[in-house]
């Protein structure tokens, strides 16, 4: 009985964090689905840079094949919401990815700028509130990939079109 209360309160808890923390980002983690996240690793660099940081990671759906991808590289994954955040926790102290960091941070008020390497998959608001911290922060030749929502005021070099249901897009800038 003791068990079962537990468990009903860390339910309703884990619940109750998801939802408090959708409403302060204003949206919840999305997961990128299996297709989306094949082709965007498939169009990464053979050997993209020093440090990659993954903006709103949620459940690491991004961060844990790209720190696989990239196993010399450090790969950063910032979420700000308490339960992805733990699961992304449990999840590599099982897996073990040595160059992946899991920080708890609001990616609005991170220093990107020793990052070369961005990987997003935000909304609308997110990407244009985005842009401005990119221009201050980041350096020339840095790359941002998005998908699904593109920079609103930034010329992508390449667009990919997944064939999925949605016709997903995939963008990638340079600084």
């Amino acid at each position: 009985m003791l068990l079962l209360s537990i468990l009903v309160i860390i339910t309703f808890t884990s619940i109750l964090l998801i939802f408090i923390f959708s409403i302060i980002n204003g949206i919840s983690s999305m997961p990128t689905s299996s297709i989306v996240k094949d082709v965007l690793l498939q169009h990464l660099p053979a050997h993209p840079s020093n440090n990659i940081a993954e903006l709103g990671a949620g459940f690491g759906t991004l961060a844990f094949p790209i720190a696989k991808k990239y196993s010399p590289t450090t790969v950063t994954a910032y979420e700000n919401s308490w339960i992805p955040y733990l699961f992304m926790r449990i999840k590599n102290t099982i897996s073990c990815h040595q160059n992946l960091r899991i920080q708890r941070k609001n990616i609005y008020q991170v220093d990107l700028s020793r990052h070369d390497f961005l990987v997003c998959y935000l909304y609308p608001k997110a990407m244009t509130r985005l842009q401005d911290q990119f221009q201050k922060q980041l350096a020339p030749g840095t790359i941002i990939i998005s998908h699904t929502f593109a920079l609103p005021n930034w010329k992508p070099y390449k667009i990919i079109t997944v064939h999925d249901l949605y016709q997903t897009k995939i963008y990638f800038y340079l600084v």
